[in-house]
C-alpha cells in the first residue's frame, strides 16, 4: 500500500485508491459514507454506526450517491427517509461492509486483507477491479451519481433561496440559528 493513498479522520482510516489500485478500508465510525464506500472493501468495527442524516438537513443525499448499490433500492430508501443509525452487523447483513471486528483488531485485520491482495497477480487484480466496475457502469450506476449530484446541488440552491444558507435548519435544533448573509 502506498503511504499517500492513507486518509484519517473521524471516520477511522480509510485507503482510497483509484482505478488501478485495489484498496480496502477501515472504520470505526462516525463519518461520512462517501469515504468508505468508494473503497473496495470495507471493514468496520463492531462498535461502528453507519447514518445519513442529509434528508434532515434538508438535501436529497450526499455528492456520492452510491445509496441504491450499497443498499438495495427499499433499504436506501429506509436509510436516508428516517436517517436511523445502524450497526456495523446490520450494514454486514445488508452487503454494506465486508467484515465486521473488534475495534482493537481492525488495523491488524485491514493490513492483513491488504497484505493478502498484494500477494496476488496485479495485472489480474486490475482486470477483476475493471470488470466489476464496468459492469456497474453498465447498470447505470455513474450516470446515477452525477444526475443525484445535480438534484443535491438543487437542494442546496433551494435551501439558499429560503433559508439564506445551504442547509434547512426547521430539523436540526442545533441549526436553528442560521448564519445571515450580508445585505447589499
Amino acid at each position: 500500500m502506498r503511504p499517500d493513498c492513507q486518509a484519517g479522520g473521524p471516520l477511522g482510516h480509510v485507503f482510497l485508491g483509484d482505478d488501478r489500485s485495489t484498496f480496502p478500508g477501515r472504520t470505526h465510525g462516525p463519518g461520512a459514507l462517501i469515504f468508505a464506500w468508494v473503497c473496495d472493501i470495507i471493514i468496520a468495527s463492531n462498535d461502528a454506526l453507519f447514518s445519513d442524516p442529509v434528508v434532515n438537513f434538508g438535501v436529497s443525499g450526499v455528492e456520492w450517491f452510491g445509496h441504491p448499490w450499497e443498499l438495495g433500492a427499499r433499504k436506501a430508501k429506509e436509510f436516508l427517509f428516517t436517517a436511523d443509525a445502524w450497526t456495523a452487523d446490520e450494514a454486514h447483513r445488508l452487503g454494506m461492509v465486508n467484515h465486521v471486528v473488534e475495534r482493537d483488531a481492525l488495523p491488524d485485520f485491514a493490513l492483513d486483507m491488504a497484505r493478502k491482495i498484494a500477494l496476488k497477480p496485479s495485472f489480474a487484480l486490475k482486470l477483476a477491479k475493471e470488470a466489476v466496475n464496468k459492469t456497474l457502469d453498465t447498470q447505470g450506476q455513474a450516470n446515477a451519481i452525477d444526475a443525484a449530484f445535480s438534484l443535491h446541488h438543487l437542494c442546496h440552491t433551494q435551501n439558499f433561496r429560503l433559508f439564506g444558507w445551504g442547509m434547512d435548519p426547521t430539523n436540526v435544533p442545533k441549526l436553528a440559528t442560521v448564519p445571515k448573509q450580508p445585505e447589499g
